[in-house]
């Protein structure tokens, strides 16, 4: 789902609510720990802060299967959260603010970044030590 700012700028909704689903199979190839992911629910809302600043609110869902830290062995894991992002311009005021590229907001590659940074860097299944005994 991607968004041009000029398109953002003359919604008459405020905030414009979305819902959509995305497949990163793909992506999740390139990701050794990442054994499978289902798809990625996404439903929120895009509220225009001012002209070069807008503020996405959504709950992010996905199933994912990752590798146990010390078996290798199949672990299932659920990302549920809900994500507060600024997008905009670049500022030198926020650091904070994921910046717009070629006038376009790209929600799918906010969202994989959120899936990435919430995969945890060691997940053990619960029968992991009886697995290795």
């Amino acid at each position: 789902m991607k968004w041009s700012v000029a398109q953002l700028r003359k919604l008459t909704v405020n905030p414009y609510q979305f819902s959509t689903e995305f497949d990163f199979k793909e992506e999740a190839k390139a990701i050794e720990d990442i054994l499978n992911i289902d798809i990625a629910l996404v439903e929120g809302t895009i509220t225009r802060v001012d002209d070069d600043i807008f503020k996405c609110l959504y709950h992010l869902q996905v199933k994912l299967v990752l590798a146990c830290s010390l078996t290798l062995e199949p672990v299932n894991y659920t990302i549920d959260i809900n994500q507060e992002d600024l997008i905009g311009y670049p500022n030198s005021d926020n650091d904070d603010v994921i910046e717009i590229t070629n006038n376009t907001i790209n929600l799918r590659d906010i969202v994989w970044d959120n899936i990435l940074v919430n995969i945890p860097i060691r997940i053990v299944r619960e029968d992991a030590y009886e697995i290795l005994a």
